[in-house]
């Protein structure tokens, strides 16, 4: 009798500390999981602040390690999936903790899509240090650009990888257009070597996609330093050459690229009618380009249609 006593002792002791051990790693399973949620949610807000995006996992995430790190420091014996055996103590505190992540969050996404952007968010290209030959109008919300004394609407705004804003001018459509002004924000570039890496990527884009390089250059502006190229792109089933004329330029704190985009298009020999444009027209696109100012990209709309 003294012996299985002993015994059960022994093993309930083992067990005491086992269950202390795992209580302890739960906990400290809380804590970082609260770190990584607080972390995601700040993280997320730092960058619709500054770089006008935000990530929607981010914005799950962030209650869902906040709330879930909670419930670990709270009781970390609840860790895991509802079992069998649950009590309803432990099955209300599950409920709580995805009720409040789907709460929290809605509110975040609401607020991060919607709130009044930031007066201090980067534009990608400060207008001062570009003379007005694209210049957008002062409108709380600018939709529109000059290019070339012509004006061209905003008529598509994307961002499945960068902010990507596209123009045309009032008489043509998005799927049907004939020039073409395209603005990309780059947050992701803010140096002059992630700027010629942007530069080079964009390049082996064109590539990898049929285009033909046609002028690939580092020029200087008023002391702003920017990457310029052309790009062809032949369509002999619709008979015309689409050219892209690409600036790539360094921002006071981010790059920005902007793209013109003709398409040249004649039944009869839509070749030699882009050769003409080319020698008749590149050298005034390049110095609209290398004069060009963008919009200022803070007070353009950033809903995706």
């Amino acid at each position: 009798m003294d012996l299985t006593r002993e015994i059960g002792t022994h093993l309930g002791t083992q067990y005491q500390t086992s269950a202390k051990g795992n209580f302890s790693l739960g906990r400290l399973v809380g804590l970082l999981m609260i770190a990584i949620g607080v972390g995601g949610w700040w993280y997320n807000c730092h960058l619709a602040t500054t770089a006008g995006e935000f990530y929607i996992k981010l914005c799950l995430l962030g209650p869902l390690g906040v709330g879930g790190g909670i419930l670990m420091l709270i009781r970390p014996e609840w860790a895991g999936p509802l079992r069998s055996d649950s009590t309803r103590a432990h099955k209300m505190a599950l409920i709580a903790v995805i009720a409040f992540m789907f709460i929290a969050s809605g509110i975040d996404f609401y607020r991060l899509k919607y709130s009044q952007v930031k007066d201090n968010q980067p534009s990608g290209l400060s207008p001062a240090s570009w003379t007005p030959s694209l210049a957008a109008r002062p409108n709380s919300m600018s939709t529109e650009v000059t290019f070339l004394d012509r004006t061209y609407r905003l008529a598509s705004f994307n961002q499945k990888q960068h902010a990507t804003w596209e123009f045309v001018t009032g008489e043509e459509k998005i799927d049907d257009w004939k020039t073409l002004v395209t603005i990309i924000d780059r947050p992701d570039a803010r140096t002059r070597e992630d700027l010629d890496r942007l530069a080079e990527g964009i390049m082996a884009t064109y590539k990898n996609h049929g285009g033909q390089i046609l002028t690939a250059k580092t020029m200087q502006d008023s002391g702003a330093i920017f990457n310029y190229m052309v790009a062809a792109f032949e369509e002999p089933a619709k008979q015309r050459f689409e050219l892209n004329f690409v600036k790539i330029i360094l921002g006071p704190r981010h790059a920005a690229v902007m793209v013109y985009g003709v398409r040249i298009t004649d039944p009869r020999d839509y070749t030699n009618k882009a050769k003409e444009f080319l020698n008749r027209s590149s050298g005034d696109v390049g110095r609209a380009l290398s004069n060009a100012s963008l919009p200022d990209l803070a007070k353009l709309p950033r809903t995706v249609f």
